[in-house]
């Protein structure tokens, strides 16, 4: 599903929030006749079925299907797309798409000027107050914006839905910088962001680089089509979904001393975690790294870390849906067993994200339907 870009318009709102800078993101473009041609053939998601400005999450494979990096698509006009990547996979995407691009007619062009910005509210108002709200911010930085030198568009600034889902906010692609009278809001240094992103399972850059996209639940969150025609690593993807079965995907999960287990609500929230942690004295965090084992309460691995908090007890982990997703939808959910050097008295909770599936088939993997 395609989400279309904010409309400009008037008004203002006093919805608030987090205002993110994205310092680790790349931005560039493709332009030409065969831009559109091009991706369809090296991208997870469907190109064609992309509006002019709407945005698309999809991922681009390396030929044995793992993940080179996922990606954010802004659609232009029929011959431009900008392409939003993580910083530390930009050069990596950029030799692959040179590998692939031969004699296509294709200008690539870096963006260093723009940065991307999300916006995240700090609750859940009405959606009408919130677009609202984000329009009132597209006008005054388009106010502000320098005529841009990287597009062929007018207008340099980009606002949209994430398109992952709604839950992620909207994301703006500027060559200004918001500020607290813009926003109705203070930018944040990345930790609430973060414990935001964690929160809601949400992988990004490096943390997916070689993995599966099934079970990094691109397929979830409207990363991947499996309708679209051949394109670069699509056999283990196309394999996976109609052969294979998904036997582990990425959930968040909470890290608790132990004993304050039943006392918390399992349901995701910007805000639970860190005032969660202060309420229980702020102990020291286990000293755990991307790549430890999380075992149920028979001592049999069922996780592993993927990524994880540099201040907060949140992180995400690939576990086995059988037993651990299995338990939590029968209400069952029992705290993993923390595998850490110093074995500090810790326990993990898994959970589902709000934007979570209703109907996920535990024998398969997938959504029933």
């Amino acid at each position: 599903m395609q989400k279309k870009s904010v409309v400009m318009g008037g008004g203002s709102s006093s919805v608030g929030g987090i205002l993110h800078r994205h310092a680790h993101r790349a931005l560039f473009s493709l332009r030409g006749p065969d831009a559109m041609k091009f991706l369809q053939g090296v991208t997870t998601n469907d190109v064609h079925g992309m509006d002019i400005g709407t945005a698309q999450y999809t991922a681009f494979l390396t030929p044995k299907g793992r993940i080179l990096t996922d990606a954010q698509l802004i659609k232009m006009n029929e011959e431009e797309m900008v392409v939003d990547v993580g910083q530390g996979q930009k050069e990596s995407v950029l030799r692959h798409l040179k590998r692939y691009m031969l004699r296509s007619r294709i200008e690539m062009t870096e963006w260093p000027e723009h940065q991307v910005w999300t916006k995240i509210t700090r609750a859940t108002p009405h959606p009408s107050n919130v677009e609202e709200n984000v329009q009132s911010l597209y006008v005054k930085l388009s106010e502000r914006s320098r005529p841009s030198s990287s597009s062929s568009s007018s207008s340099p600034i980009l606002a949209f839905h994430d398109p992952r889902g709604l839950d992620f906010g909207f994301r703006f692609i500027t060559d200004v910088t918001p500020t607290e009278n813009d926003a109705l809001m203070v930018e944040d240094q990345g930790q609430a962001y973060d414990v935001f992103r964690l929160s809601m399972g949400l992988l990004e850059g490096d943390e997916l680089v070689d993995r599966i996209p099934a079970e990094c639940n691109l397929d979830l969150l409207n990363g991947i089509a499996f309708s679209k025609g051949c394109y670069v690593g699509q056999e283990l993807t196309a394999r996976t979904q109609f052969k294979g079965t998904i036997r582990k995907r990425a959930l968040p999960v909470q890290i608790l001393p132990l004993n304050t287990v039943d006392n918390v609500n399992s349901s995701n929230s910007t805000t639970a975690l860190p005032s969660l942690w202060s309420e229980l004295g702020n102990p020291p965090l286990p000293s755990l790294a991307v790549g430890d084992a999380l075992e149920n309460q028979h001592h049999r691995r069922v996780g592993r870390w993927i990524a994880l908090s540099s201040k907060y007890a949140i992180g995400v982990a690939q576990v086995r849906l059988n037993p651990v997703l299995s338990d939590i939808m029968k209400g069952e959910n029992h705290p993993l067993v923390l595998k850490e050097k110093q074995q500090q008295p810790y326990q993990a909770l898994p959970y589902l994200p709000s934007w979570w599936p209703t109907h996920l088939d535990l024998e398969t993997g997938k959504p029933k339907g």
